[in-house]
This record gives C-alpha cells, structure tokens and sequence, in this order.
C-alpha cells in the first residue's frame, strides 16, 4: 500500500512539472511575441490596425496574468487539485490563438 501511493504521488509530482513547463515555455514564447508586436517594424499605419494592436497588447497581458497565477498553483504542490489538466489546456490553445491573431497583424501591418 505504501509503495502504492508512492508511486500515485510520483506520478502527481510528474505531471504537475510537465505541466509547469508547459506554461512557462507558453509564457516565454508570449513575451517574446510581445517585443516583436511592440518593434517600430510593425506600428499601426490605419485606425484599424491600431485598435487591432491594443486589443492584441490587452490580450496578451491578460494571458501573462494568467499564465503567473497557474505557474504559481503549480509550483504549490498543495494546490494542484484546483487546477486541472483542463485549465492548462485552454491557457495552451489561448497562447496559440493569440499568436495566429499577431501573426495576422504582423501580416497586415507590413
């Protein structure tokens, strides 16, 4: 039983660090995507393209905000039964859909 439980609590340990690095990568990839947003390259020449960027910029800081709090649950091993494997999925599809949307600017703005 002891060995057991052990191994349920290795395992636990196992995801709960697959997840956390899946985060930060997800948290570094968009900070990297925001310096590139925010160079003189790519400043918004229409109306459009300006609401478009800061609509992007609130995105993505709300998404870092994000990303720090689960970062935060995970690192707390006490926490990680409020945070399911389902939360860090969607954290995951958000970051990629955020990138699409500044791919797109990027797009539109050259």
């Amino acid at each position: 039983m002891f060995i057991e439980k052990q191994i349920s609590t290795s395992k636990r340990d196992l995801d709960i660090s697959k997840f956390l690095v899946k985060i930060e990568h997800s948290y570094i990839h968009i900070i990297q995507l925001k310096g590139r947003l925010c160079s003189y390259t790519y400043e918004p020449r229409t109306s459009d393209l300006h609401e478009k960027l800061e609509e992007l910029k609130l995105r993505i800081e709300l998404l870092c905000i994000s990303h720090l709090n689960l970062m935060t649950k995970l690192k707390t091993p006490v926490n990680f039964i409020e945070v399911p494997k389902q939360q860090v999925e969607e954290q995951i599809r958000e970051a990629l859909l955020i990138e699409k949307a500044i791919s797109a600017y990027m797009i539109m703005a050259k």
